[in-house]
């Protein structure tokens, strides 16, 4: 009787435990997470948050020199709408022309198993990559900007990394 009493006891005060752990969503160190928008993203080290002006971006960081940033920007597609890839593609072509940014390179690829579009562009005393991907009711766009006179090899790979570390959580 006594050590089914103990038994009983041990798992009234376990279990509770054992439910709170496994509701807690673990989270990877250095990795930025807004489940609410349903991604997460890991920014360079050493890069902090920064203020972003622009509507629509969620989240905003800047090298220790304040020559480069990384940001996403989501847009919610309105229920009624079906966007597809391409011609969100044809969209963003023609706004950067009708804004005077020169498209350097683009290509196709793939992150977090959906497909992306991203294109390389100079605008004015800047160079960037901008990364598009459509998941469900959002579009996802991660870029990255740097002044044109700081741009290097080694900071457009820090800037694909973090696009490709990107995540739908």
């Amino acid at each position: 009787m006594w050590v089914r009493q103990v038994n009983i006891l041990c798992v009234a005060v376990l279990m509770p435990c054992v439910l709170i752990g496994c509701s807690n969503t673990f989270q990877e160190p250095g990795r930025y997470y807004d489940r609410s928008k349903g991604f997460s993203i890991k920014f360079p080290d050493g890069w902090e948050k920064i203020k972003s002006p622009m509507i629509g971006v969620i989240i905003r960081f800047g090298d220790p020199e304040s020559t480069a940033e990384i940001g996403v920007q989501i847009q919610k597609i309105s229920p009624q709408k079906t966007v597809a890839l391409a011609d969100l593609i044809t969209y963003v072509e023609s706004t950067f022309q009708g804004r005077n940014v020169e498209i350097i390179d683009r290509g196709e690829t793939v992150i977090d198993d959906t497909d992306a579009y991203w294109f390389f562009i100079r605008s004015g005393a800047e160079k960037g990559t901008t990364y598009y991907i459509i998941k469900e009711d959002r579009i996802y766009a991660v870029m990255c900007l740097v002044m044109a006179n700081d741009f290097s090899d080694d900071l457009e790979y820090t800037m694909r990394e973090a696009a490709k570390s990107f995540r739908f959580e």
